[in-house]
């Protein structure tokens, strides 16, 4: 009788500690820190789900393969399916459900369902580079290819995607890269090369960052229109320039202008230019710097590269910085009379 008493006693506690377990997984999921007596649990599983679709990955194996139990993970966190028997990734409904907020997961999905173009289309509609997952039928299917293009395009408005990862076609294509670089200037290096040796395509990639015209091929490097362009928007990538072009007088003055730096990459004749030279140091003082030993001694030069950085004293001659320091100090002097005599009056 004692016996008796003691087992019913142990049942009773135990599926005190079974309810305990369910209301706890009920709430929060958890299915991983439980005994591994309840990942056996249909029930227990099930519930742990539902809270959190990632206790699957928990779960005794046979219920991976269990439609029920996999459904019920999914509708509660799409992730789930890494979790499920490989046998659902050719589960039409399901897989379409997972589709919807991963995209990019259709190379998970069975070769049948990639050859599916509503399938993919949900792919695509989520994450444009799905389409580089779709069956090689469907890759060359011009309406579904514009339809990923125009999705992409779309969703960059507020995503932003690697580039490395982009199908192929996407790499080769001239209105994705322009979007894709603008976006974000490092995918410039996952283009396709032959766009680096299209004039149009890299004059359009310099007005979004002129630095690209450093890995332009070395014939268009020597292309007027597109050193130009690069050099309205930065002098410095005259250094970039074929030497004929970085000789040119027609690009040395706008590279100057833009940023007078650019002065330290053009040849001694330019740098002995008082026009150019005039124009950097206009543009940086500190410019002066790469003039040559003569108009680094033009009080002219001089006085403009003072006007617009002080530091430039360092770099002219000890005449002109003389010259125009003693003018610095009779301005402060005359300011300081006039403001005395207005204090006055």
């Amino acid at each position: 009788m004692a016996k008796l008493n003691s087992n019913q006693s142990d049942k009773s506690a135990q599926e005190s500690k079974r309810q305990e377990v369910l209301e706890k997984v009920l709430r929060l999921g958890n299915l991983q820190s439980q005994e591994k007596k309840y990942k056996y649990d249909r029930e227990i599983v099930i519930a742990s789900v539902k809270a959190d679709g990632a206790s699957l990955a928990f779960a005794w194996k046979k219920f991976k393969s269990d439609p029920e139990i996999v459904k019920l993970a999914v509708e509660s966190d799409h992730e789930a399916i890494l979790h499920a028997d490989e046998k659902f990734f050719d589960d039409d409904d399901l897989v379409s459900k997972v589709l919807q907020k991963k995209g990019i997961w259709l190379y998970k999905a069975s070769e049948r369902l990639r050859d599916i173009e509503s399938i993919v289309r949900i792919a695509i509609k989520q994450c444009g580079f799905a389409i580089k997952y779709a069956s090689d039928r469907l890759q060359k299917d011009p309406n579904l290819y514009q339809f990923a293009k125009d999705c992409y395009f779309e969703q960059m408005k507020e995503r932003t995607f690697l580039f490395e990862y982009a199908p192929e076609a996407f790499k080769k294509d001239k209105d994705i890269v322009l979007v894709a670089v603008a976006k974000r200037k490092d995918d410039f290096e996952f283009i396709h090369t032959d766009l680096h040796k299209d004039l149009a395509t890299m004059m359009a990639l310099v007005k979004i960052d002129p630095f690209l015209l450093k890995y332009a091929p070395d014939e268009l490097k020597d292309r007027y229109t597109l050193v130009l362009e690069s050099v309205k928007k930065n002098g410095n990538v005259i250094q970039f320039a074929s030497e004929r072009l970085r000789n040119d007088i027609r690009i040395v003055k706008p590279a100057v202008q833009s940023s007078g730096f650019a002065l330290q990459y053009v040849n001694a004749t330019h740098k002995n230019n008082k026009d150019v030279v005039l124009l950097a140091v206009r543009s940086e003082g500190l410019a002066l710097e790469f003039a040559s030993k003569k108009l680094q001694g033009d009080l002219d030069v001089a006085r403009m590269a003072f006007y617009a950085d002080d530091r430039s004293k360092n770099f002219m001659s000890e005449k002109c910085r003389q010259t125009l320091v003693s003018e610095r100090l009779d301005y402060w002097l005359r300011m300081s009379r006039l403001e005395q005599k207005k204090s006055k009056s």
